[in-house]
């Protein structure tokens, strides 16, 4: 196997991200709302909650969906509580990341 067309390709898509940086606020923004939903919403599913994706996010934003069982919204309630409190301690400094 040729290693050589694998490594440019990995140059090529380095230099795109690279060209994109910086991101401004609003990227990291909305970068940080989607992975938190969609690894909130992963979470639960494998879990055996039944919120789909839409209701998730509604619950994560707003707190306020009707539909799902209170067992379920508390579930993702709670999460979205631990991951404020671990987003407070790092930002503190009491947690390093990657650890």
């Amino acid at each position: 196997m040729d290693i050589n067309p694998l490594l440019r390709r990995i140059d090529e898509n380095k230099a795109l991200i690279t060209e994109r940086r910086p991101l401004t606020p609003e990227e990291v923004k909305e970068l940080d709302a989607y992975f938190r939903i969609e690894t909130t919403y992963s979470s639960n599913a494998l879990e055996g909650n039944s919120l789909d994706i839409t209701e998730t996010k509604i619950l994560l934003l707003s707190n306020s969906v009707h539909t799902a069982d209170i067992k379920e919204r508390i579930h993702c309630r709670n999460k979205k509580v631990a991951e404020r409190r671990e987003g407070n301690r790092r930002s503190a400094g009491k947690v390093r990341r990657g650890v």
